[in-house]
């Protein structure tokens, strides 16, 4: 079975799912409008700044907003440019930019903002919930966005601050994080953090279920997610998936590296250090598959590209991890290595780590939690174990073997190029975003 169409408003999904994945509900308009010749307005609400782009959800964030602002006349309001950066990719994109800042305020305004923050930002009404949210309700306020035509929410947390526009509101799920959380607690054993896991569970099981489906749509980044949503009763979800942090032709992929059989093995980890899945799948590769890959290779080497280690993390892995950082040029630093390794344990959505290695041309070893909505196939776009000793029997057969090597790499650059590129990605988001219309709630 070929994979579904991604984004096709306007033709069925191919595994049998309703058409464009809930059309009636979310009111789209293929005739021509009165407005022909005019441009829309568009609100884009996010608490993440794009800049720099060293980490997966900015890839996105950036990506999205790039498909937005040629379907809109975008106002973008999050947080400010971080320092160092003038804000002028942003303002490129966007018709305008309005950035979060705390505001002295009278007294009585003050008090009827936290009365109106308890209202509307998530989680328990506390001091230090209206204290994050307080300038984001204001903003929103002061932009009046039942004046846009569309309004668009990073993450549940940002959507429920739009719970007064939802008929015009497109919540972007991205991963779904309860789902996520499910699988955490299936590998967590200390009570104490069993029990915070499932306060996190419910929280975000509530705003991506009994939420979600109140808003104009739901976006997800694989069709097993649409899936699941559609099975719990949100019909108004739609698949925008990620892409690769990669901005070279689609020429083809690099040309193979020469694999010395007998030389050191060397494979890399590509993600934020800090990120909860990243750390759990870095301690697992050092404490579980490492010791059996050396047993076989004595020389193999794990580095980490990435930001967020800290001076204790990286004592902490002393002699087996060497954290490399943000690189500048990641498709240099990745022809450095024999293969990338996602020993994913827990997680959501799709992973660009697994995207990026595919487009850059190098093979990947990972998990079913790494492969999840990639349509990846073991021995054809990458080796897909669990256990350490498979996963350390991969590694080696790919480092061992370079026609195999050269299989994975260019059966992954082909799938990530034809269905993946942010190019065709933005392509088929615009054509649905333009004939998307306001429900009238």
């Amino acid at each position: 079975m070929s994979p579904p169409a991604v984004v096709e408003p306007l033709s069925p999904v191919a595994d049998g799912a309703p058409e464009a994945a809930g059309i009636e509900s979310l009111a789209l308009t293929i005739a021509s409008r009165k407005r022909m010749g005019t441009r829309r307005r568009l609100l884009f609400v996010t608490d993440v700044y794009p800049f720099p782009i060293d980490r997966g959800q900015r890839v996105r964030v950036y990506n999205l907003l790039l498909a937005c602002s040629r379907a809109f006349d975008v106002t973008f309001l999050g947080p400010p440019p971080p320092e160092g950066s003038d804000g002028g990719q942003i303002e490129k994109a966007c018709s305008r930019a309005v950035y979060l800042h705390n505001v002295e305020r009278p007294l009585s305004e003050r008090l009827a903002l936290a009365a109106r923050t308890a209202r509307l930002a998530p989680g328990m009404p506390k001091p230090s919930t209206i204290e994050r949210y307080a300038p984001l309700v204001a903003a929103m306020r002061d932009l009046r966005p039942e004046s846009f035509d569309i309004v668009w929410a990073e993450r549940p947390h940002i959507a429920r601050v739009c719970a007064d526009v939802r008929g015009r509101t497109i919540l972007d799920l991205d991963d779904i994080e309860h789902l996520k959380t499910a699988r955490l607690l299936k590998l967590q054993t200390d009570p104490v953090d069993r029990l915070k896991s499932w306060y996190r569970y419910a929280f975000y099981r509530q705003l991506e279920l009994s939420w979600s489906r109140r808003f104009l749509a739901a976006v997800v980044c694989s069709d097993e997610d649409r899936r699941y949503l559609e099975r719990n009763g949100c019909t108004n979800a739609v698949v925008v998936p990620n892409g690769p942090n990669y901005s070279h032709p689609w020429n083809g992929p690099p040309a193979p590296r020469a694999r010395d059989p007998k030389s050191p093995l060397r494979a890399v980890f590509l993600g934020n250090v800090e990120s909860g899945p990243n750390a759990d799948a870095i301690e697992f590769f050092a404490n579980d598959v490492l010791p059996a890959l050396r047993s076989q290779s004595p020389g193999a080497t794990l580095d980490v590209i990435g930001p967020g280690a800290t001076p204790a993390i990286v004592e902490r892995y002393a002699s087996r991890i060497h954290f490399r950082g943000f690189a500048d040029d990641l498709g240099a630093a990745l022809a450095e290595y024999d293969l990338l390794v996602a020993p994913l344990r827990f997680g959501g959505g799709t992973k660009l780590k697994v995207l990026d290695a595919m487009a850059y041309g190098i093979p990947v070893v990972t998990t079913a939690v790494g492969a999840e909505g990639l349509w990846l196939t073991h021995g054809e776009h990458a080796w897909l174990a669990e256990r350490p000793p498979e996963i350390a029997h991969g590694i080696l057969q790919i480092k061992r073997d370079a026609e195999l090597a050269q299989r994975l790499v260019g059966n992954a650059y082909s799938l990530v190029r034809d269905r993946f590129s942010w190019n065709a990605i933005q392509d088929r988001l615009v054509d649905w975003l333009e004939r998307i219309e306001p429900r009238k709630d």
